[in-house]
């Protein structure tokens, strides 16, 4: 049994940022160059971006969205659900997506969700 009913939804937009520092994962000095070489193998990923030091999560998603914002012409006061995914919130509490609907004036009726699977959360 339903407790509420959501219609006339749609997802007309997904946006995503990185930071510009990328580090390479054949540089790890903690391991050998074979584990290195595994764990490249293994998870497939040679390159990593890495934020800078204070740089939130909230600060990539943040630009992220107003690129998204503008794109689709949208009026901040017509959103009404903002969904973040990702595995790397800011702090426990608050939630990461109630801190992006104040910074991005999203209106305060506006429901504000964490989706805390990373990879997965898609």
């Amino acid at each position: 049994m339903a407790i509420f009913d959501i219609s006339d939804v749609r997802m007309a937009g997904i946006s995503a940022c990185v930071p510009p520092k990328v580090l390479s994962n054949h540089d790890y000095g903690w391991i050998t160059q074979k584990e290195r070489d595994q764990v490249i193998k293994t998870i497939g990923v040679e390159t990593r971006h890495v934020a800078e030091p204070g740089q939130t999560t909230s600060d990539l998603c943040f630009q992220a969205a107003e690129q998204l914002l503008g794109e689709l012409q949208w009026e901040r006061n017509d959103i009404q659900l903002l969904i973040f995914v990702s595995q790397s919130r800011d702090y426990i509490i608050p939630s990461t997506s109630t801190i992006l609907q104040d910074r991005l004036k999203l209106p305060k009726t506006c429901m504000a969700l964490d989706i805390n699977l990373g990879c997965s959360g898609y």
